[in-house]
């Protein structure tokens, strides 16, 4: 292979690369992905790929002669291990930002919302009173009609352009018990 020729499919292969890492970190971002399975082997199975290219690549051509083609390998190289690094590093943070407790759930106001599935994982809010409410997520943003409902906070709304607001609305009977609760936006 020609060095010329090595160089394009070098480069075709690298924005590919990079535009498919671009939407990895798109959809981490936006709907919060956590780390799974299925999110580690998405993320690392591209860059092994890439890897195996970059090593075809490399023992079909010679770069003795050329040092600048060298480094241009080793630059790729490293953004070959950048990305599904930063793709990691970013599920780590999205998992972080979701585990729930009052402490997080106080200073994190916008990142309420993703530690909503958490926060109903482990406790069970049908059949809560008021006060055990108030003790895990603090004084609601707003009531509902009579103050017979809570309203919280939980941040902008996961769609593209989050314009709208999501909120938790819980519903407490006559006895101060939760008999429903939804995520709503406004």
């Amino acid at each position: 292979m020609t060095n010329k020729k090595t160089s394009s499919t070098l480069y075709f292969f690298t924005i590919l690369y990079i535009f498919l890492y671009s939407i990895f970190m798109i959809f981490i971002y936006l709907p919060n992905t956590l780390i799974s399975f299925r999110a580690m082997v998405t993320i690392l199975l591209p860059a092994i790929f890439f890897f195996i290219i970059l090593l075809l690549i490399s023992k079909k051509t010679s770069f003795k002669e050329e040092k600048y083609s060298k480094n241009k390998f080793k630059t790729i190289l490293v953004i070959n291990l950048a990305l599904p690094i930063l793709c990691i590093i970013m599920l780590v943070v999205n998992q972080q930002n979701a585990q729930f407790s009052v402490e997080n759930w106080e200073s994190n106001i916008k990142d309420r919302r993703f530690m909503f599935e958490d926060f109903t994982e482990e406790y069970k809010l049908l059949g809560m009173s008021k006060e055990q409410v108030q003790s895990l997520l603090g004084n609601p943003n707003r009531f509902g009609e009579n103050e017979s409902s809570f309203i919280y906070y939980m941040g902008n709304s996961s769609n593209l352009i989050p314009i709208d607001n999501t909120l938790l609305k819980i519903i407490f009977d006559k006895n101060n018990k939760i008999v429903e609760y939804d995520v709503l936006t406004d």
